[in-house]
């Protein structure tokens, strides 16, 4: 066999590399849209920020549990204003979510109710005793339930509130 050249084959020139196009840089990350709406709520609702102060940890006369507070609320069926007083059993930090157990004994029979802090119903809460005044170790008081510590009526606490929120 006799050598075959390769001077009839072409030889192309080796191609440039491909270019990748350069994008343009991401945009800024948005911010939280539940937490700006949460907190656009929280202006809506209140304001004056009063009852964020008076559940704020930070705060020096904040509310804690063993409180005894009058709530004032609206019935929303009847639209006609109620008022319940009793001691704090638990207070849940949600931000706009945040409400508040209380407890107390009405006709020897123990009610307790959940409040939303900043539902429009909750018309005002006045804060009758601090739980410093009657020391509390715990920051829930479950235990209030059992016999052994359930307490008597908060209605025989003076009716003279120490701080009121309307």
């Amino acid at each position: 066999m006799a050598a075959t050249s390769v001077s009839h084959l072409k030889v192309t020139p080796r191609l440039k590399r491909a270019r990748i196009p350069v994008f343009p840089a991401l945009p800024a990350p948005v911010p939280n849209v539940i937490n700006a709406y949460h907190n656009k709520q929280l202006r809506v609702l209140d304001p004056r920020n009063e009852r964020r102060f008076l559940f704020d940890r930070s705060s020096a006369s904040s509310i804690r549990a063993g409180a005894v507070v009058q709530v004032d609320y609206l019935n929303y069926p009847t639209k006609t204003q109620s008022s319940f007083t009793g001691v704090i059993m638990a207070i849940k930090r949600r931000g706009i979510e945040t409400s508040f157990r209380l407890r107390n004994k009405v006709s020897t029979t123990g009610v307790e109710i959940v409040f939303p802090l900043y539902s429009p119903m909750v018309q005002g809460i006045k804060v009758l005793q601090h739980s410093w005044q009657k020391r509390t170790r715990r920051a829930k008081l479950f235990y209030l339930r059992k016999p052994k510590h359930d307490i008597k009526s908060s209605i025989k606490v003076s009716q003279k509130p120490i701080m009121s929120i309307a």
